[in-house]
């Protein structure tokens, strides 16, 4: 839970010294108000139980047995015979507040942590769908001057970073510039405080920071080419920031010259998209690259995704499922029924398929929840492929809190069909 004060970010000295304030000021105003009783504990309204009930909601048990501490040193100095029950009453509601800090500010992570699950999924979801469409309309447009859809490109260079990772950057640069007429061009990398050059196409010297083209792609968060200011004649043709799902700056490529027929928002637009693409696919590679390395047959979203929810399990007890369908029936291919599946998924779900087994993701929800979407699954894909009784069956897996026992019990199940 964040908190909105100057010390209690700082340290748990400074959250001590802020309660000892606290205390100090209702101490003083008690005492100046009635000095026989300064804690005002025969004041028809338990005003003491108040602030103890704000410290423990707002910061927790330690701030509450700390007040308590310092409350029983005033009660153990001021009044005689010593108050236990008023003592006892105290600190009995201060357990109960901190008890409930502590479910709340569990309820606020788990909602924080599917709330940023969602939020990358999402992101890259619009990325893919946007890469989608500009291969269709590629592919409808300009077969012929750029023969390489969006989506070869995009596969191409996602292969070369699995095989290659240390040269995956300069082989990225070099498919852009031969399949967008890119002439000359680099990649700049973002440090903490400047950039630095990773890869140059024909590019010679260094970035040029006070460029307008560069100004107007940082402030924008999106693709800034020449051709939008009148008023300049010298500049980048084209700069294009790369984000990742956490909308963090990455890298920026600068186009300093391409080909004339090429240079049209379509084509910055789709390097944009490749960017970005490789980008988050680096990202999710490097999180996963345990996984990727042990189970290399395994899709490597399907591999990042069980990270992601493993680790969300283990940390905060969230399920996340898996749904095994089995197909029994011959002379259908497995991968037409994955497709057709897929297609009617809903948007956070994904699918993989093994041999005759079909692997279906769920994040973020109960078996209870899914039961309905199991239903529909089946009835669908049996009135679709003709499917008798028995032809499809399936079982539910929970997400384990570690992905590799996770992967290994899918493996398990390949390997006992398959036998």
């Amino acid at each position: 839970m964040r908190k909105f004060n100057f010390f209690s970010e700082i340290s748990v000295l400074g959250l001590v010294f802020e309660i000892f304030l606290i205390s100090f000021v209702f101490f003083s105003l008690g005492y100046i108000s009635n000095k026989t009783d300064p804690l005002l504990i025969n004041s028809e309204i338990n005003i003491l139980l108040i602030l103890v009930s704000v410290v423990t909601l707002f910061y927790g048990l330690f701030s509450g047995l700390l007040i308590i501490v310092i409350t029983s040193l005033g009660l153990y100095h001021f009044y005689k015979p010593f108050p236990y029950n008023y003592f006892i009453n105290n600190l009995l509601f201060m357990l109960i507040f901190s008890e409930f800090h502590f479910f709340w500010n569990r309820t606020l992570d788990k909602l924080r942590k599917q709330n940023e699950y969602i939020e990358i999924r999402l992101s890259e979801l619009t990325r893919n769908f946007y890469a989608l469409k500009l291969s269709h309309d590629q592919l409808e447009k300009s077969y012929i001057m750029k023969p390489n859809s969006l989506r070869n490109v995009l596969n191409q260079i996602k292969n070369i970073y699995l095989q290659n990772p240390s040269h995956a950057e300069e082989e990225l640069l070099t498919i852009i510039a031969k399949n967008y007429g890119i002439k000359k061009a680099a990649l700049f990398a973002k440090n903490e405080k400047s950039f630095s050059l990773s890869y140059s196409y024909y590019f010679t010297g260094s970035l040029n920071e006070d460029s307008r083209v560069l100004e107007d792609a940082l402030n924008t968060k999106s693709p800034s080419y020449l051709s939008k200011f009148e008023d300049i004649k010298k500049d980048y043709l084209a700069v294009l920031p790369t984000y990742d799902a956490s909308d963090k700056l990455n890298s920026i490529m600068v186009i300093e010259d391409m080909q004339f027929l090429h240079f049209n928002k379509d084509t910055i637009f789709s390097v944009w998209v490749i960017l970005n693409y490789f980008s988050d696919f680096k990202s999710q590679a490097d999180y996963s690259s345990d996984l990727i390395k042990k189970y290399p047959h395994c899709p490597s979203d399907f591999l990042v995704e069980i990270k992601r929810l493993s680790h969300i399990k283990k940390k905060l007890g969230i399920k996340s499922l898996i749904l095994v369908v089995k197909i029994k029936k011959s002379g259908v291919e497995t991968e037409d029924i994955n497709s057709f599946i897929s297609k009617n998924l809903r948007g956070m779900d994904m699918s993989c398929y093994k041999e005759n087994m079909i692997f279906i993701l769920f994040p973020l929800v109960s078996y209870s929840n899914i039961q309905p979407v199991i239903k529909k699954i089946e009835a669908q894909t049996s009135a679709r492929f003709s499917f008798s009784q028995g032809d499809f069956s399936y079982k539910v897996l929970e997400i384990l809190d570690s992905p590799f026992k996770t992967a290994d019990y899918i493996l398990s199940l390949i390997k006992n069909e398959s036998d």
